[in-house]
């Protein structure tokens, strides 16, 4: 079981864009605070988490969320609006008739 976490973990590091290596949930630091001092997964003991570390963690991943989320809600925004106005252009074009 802790060996297929672990690699869940550091697939998910690899397969993330490196520019969005700041947005990405940091599994494996919230993995680690659970683990505490035990290198087997086995059974979590409540008692021995860093439940303010692990929240910290948790609150700096989900503004790397909302950060890109919002980056790219904003990205697509502007697409939008580009393309509008490409759309408008075109009609224009068609609407105007052209001098032979």
């Amino acid at each position: 079981f802790h060996g297929k976490k672990m690699k869940f973990g550091k697939t998910l590091y690899e397969k993330v864009s490196e520019e969005w290596h700041p947005y990405a949930v940091d599994y494996r630091g919230m993995t680690l605070v659970l683990e505490g001092d035990s290198s087997q997964m086995q059974k979590i003991d409540p008692a021995r988490i860093n439940h303010e570390e692990f929240y910290r963690r948790y609150d700096v991943s989900k503004k790397g969320i909302k950060m890109f989320y919002l980056s790219k809600r904003q990205w697509a925004l502007d697409q939008t609006t580009e393309l509008m106005q490409r759309v408008d252009d075109l009609r224009l074009e068609v609407d105007e008739p052209t001098e032979m």
